[in-house]
């Protein structure tokens, strides 16, 4: 019976600690689907917002990444990766005016449709028939935002 009393305890904790792990990994694979579901519904999106970059890579024009607030370091991961972007160059927006021209392709990405930065960006965009690949969430589907005036929202 001591044996037991010592014993037990030791495999009981070690058992449970492989069964949370195994649930815990369970539940990241329960939202890595739902992930995954989520972008194949966009699939269509995804193959509009390839083709009309192509486009740019394809032709004499330039693809401009903008990131807004958190979004910058996605600027800094498609310039200075190990595979950078062919043709990207960094988007500078200073409120009023903008370098891109309609030859040219522009990702832009924000954590929110409504930020203002990204909107008066795009509105930009749209004025200047630049094409626009937007990237956001949409928190509030009341408000309208980038996806208004983007060619593509993912």
């Amino acid at each position: 019976m001591s044996l037991f009393v010592t014993v037990f305890p030791s495999v009981l904790y070690r058992m449970l600690k492989i069964g949370k792990g195994v649930f815990i990994l369970k539940i990241f694979t329960t939202q890595l689907t739902g992930l995954f579901q989520s972008i194949s519904k966009d699939e269509f999106a995804f193959e509009d917002a390839a083709r009309l970059l192509a486009q740019a890579a394809a032709g004499q024009g330039n693809i401009y990444i903008y990131g807004s607030r958190e979004m910058a370091g996605l600027v800094n991961q498609v310039l200075e990766s190990q595979d950078p972007l062919p043709q990207a160059k960094p988007l500078s927006f200073d409120g009023s005016s903008i370098q891109a021209e309609p030859v040219d392709r522009v990702i832009l990405a924000t954590r929110h449709h409504d930020d203002e930065e990204a909107v008066a960006l795009a509105e930009q965009l749209y004025t200047k028939n630049i094409p626009c690949v937007a990237l956001s969430t949409i928190h509030d589907a009341d408000r309208q935002g980038i996806e208004s005036k983007a060619d593509v929202h993912i």
